[in-house]
């Protein structure tokens, strides 16, 4: 998602929903959760919860979060879950 090896594009950049809920991730699954925020600028509809990330976990994401609406990407964002 976050990485151009095809030549057609990144595919973090075309998202405008993402749900990443109920699964085991963990602290490194938001690290990667984080990476696809940082190079989203269209999401419109986030969802984050049920991962087990704890509390490192879900600083990385709010962070990557925060950044993001910081620098003005994701501006359309209209449900965060």
């Amino acid at each position: 998602l976050t990485n151009d090896t095809s030549g057609t594009g990144c595919v973090a950049t075309n998202l405008t929903k993402i749900h990443f809920y109920n699964n085991m991730s963990g602290e490194g699954g938001c690290r990667q959760f984080a990476r696809i925020l940082e190079k989203s600028s269209k999401l419109t509809d986030i969802r984050f919860s049920s991962t087990r990330a704890g509390k490192y976990g879900s600083d990385i994401v709010t962070s990557a979060l925060d950044v993001a609406l910081e620098e003005g990407r994701n501006a359309n964002l209209e449900k965060l879950d």
